[in-house]
């Protein structure tokens, strides 16, 4: 799995063209309307920390997949928009 979520990183690093500090992680979602499992990619930089979730298990996911969700379109017609920036 280790290996999954680096490469999950390094697609969204380029895609992002980002030196940001990237977390991926593994979640159960609890809404009636999406699957049990979503994936969540966190973008954590100077300027903003951004989030993406994609209604997949992280082994299911290809990297066409993570530039489709960061781009903003959807992945498999369900995934969540960008967060807008946290200042902090």
């Amino acid at each position: 799995m280790n290996t999954l979520v680096n490469d999950i990183k390094s697609w969204a690093r380029e895609s992002l063209q980002s030196g940001g500090t990237f977390m991926v992680t593994e979640l159960r979602c609890s809404k009636t309307e999406c699957p049990s499992v979503e994936t969540v990619i966190v973008c954590l930089d100077k300027a903003s920390t951004r989030r993406w979730c994609i209604h997949k298990p992280i082994v299911e996911l290809t990297r066409e997949d993570v530039e489709r969700a960061l781009k903003g379109a959807a992945v498999d017609a369900r995934v969540a928009p960008k967060s807008p920036p946290v200042e902090g």
